[in-house]
């Protein structure tokens, strides 16, 4: 599970450069930026994994 979620956070990150790139950033603001937004997606999807564990150990696992 914990791959998964790891998987998540670096396809969040490059997804995050993808759609940035489009704008005229210089690399290393390019680099930040999509750094700063991959952590806003990373926070709100481990909130959402640790939610989906705990539902899952509390009711499937039981």
């Amino acid at each position: 599970m914990i791959f998964r979620l790891v998987l998540l956070w670096v396809v969040s990150w490059l997804g995050a450069i993808v759609f940035y790139s489009r704008r005229d950033f210089e690399p290393r603001k390019l680099l930040l930026f999509a750094a700063w937004r991959a952590v806003v997606i990373c926070l709100w999807t481990t909130g959402a994994f640790l939610a989906m564990t705990a539902v899952q150990w509390a009711f499937v696992d039981s």
